[in-house]
């Protein structure tokens, strides 16, 4: 009698959790999901442990540092790329590179929090367990706003700010840090970016404060 096997396993045992996976790739956590996965493959660490999946409040990796700061109303017009006003210190190439350089939708007033992150984590890492990745995300003239209007509130010592955007679909982290004379400099990632950013230096992430 002939089983249908995938290197020397039965197809039956593989089809449940390839179909699970497959869901999940395709889920509001795709990109949380996809990077993991990649992490699995080069056989480094991934969901590791002390993280939580509830999505009442932050995760273990976070410390609520400063909550409850009102980003106001904006028009979606200003992009990270053009604000060299704002960012005088320098912008990122590959915002315009990684079609980052688009107007996105106005908002009304948000309320957001600020958290030191307090292990080890990538960005997919600081982000799961907070909910909906879409409701996580900033519009650049948020950040933009944030920027002027809380900038006592970024890394006072040189070290990254996060703050998840959305463009064309694709999840980002734009990160602002002072350089120089006190000038800001813009950097962006991709949220599937495997950097594993340490803790020694408490870097900080800008999160919307969810609906209650």
């Amino acid at each position: 009698m002939s089983i249908n096997m995938l290197g020397g396993l039965p197809l039956s045992e593989i089809q449940g959790p390839r179909d699970d996976f497959e869901q999940k790739l395709a889920g509001k956590e795709g990109e949380l999901w996809l990077g993991e996965f990649k992490r699995f493959l080069r056989k480094e660490p991934c969901w590791t442990s002390g993280m939580v999946t509830s999505t009442a409040g932050p995760n273990s990796i976070l410390r609520p540092l400063c909550p409850g700061l009102v980003i106001p109303a904006t028009d979606g017009q200003r992009t990270l790329a053009q604000a060299k006003d704002v960012f005088a210190g320098g912008i990122d190439h590959d915002l315009g590179n990684w079609g980052c350089d688009v107007p996105d939708e106005a908002r009304p007033k948000m309320t957001v929090d600020v958290y030191e992150l307090t292990a080890d984590a990538t960005f997919a890492q600081m982000l799961v367990g907070q909910g909906d990745l879409d409701k996580l995300c900033h519009t650049q003239g948020q950040i933009i706003e944030f920027v002027i209007k809380h900038r006592e509130h970024l890394h006072p010592q040189g070290y990254a700010t996060f703050f998840p955007f959305k463009s064309h679909g694709e999840m980002f982290v734009a990160f602002v840090c002072w350089h120089g004379a006190r000038r800001l400099k813009v950097f962006v990632c991709r949220l599937s970016d495997g950097y594993v950013w340490r803790t020694d230096y408490c870097r900080r992430l800008v999160l919307p404060r969810p609906a209650r």
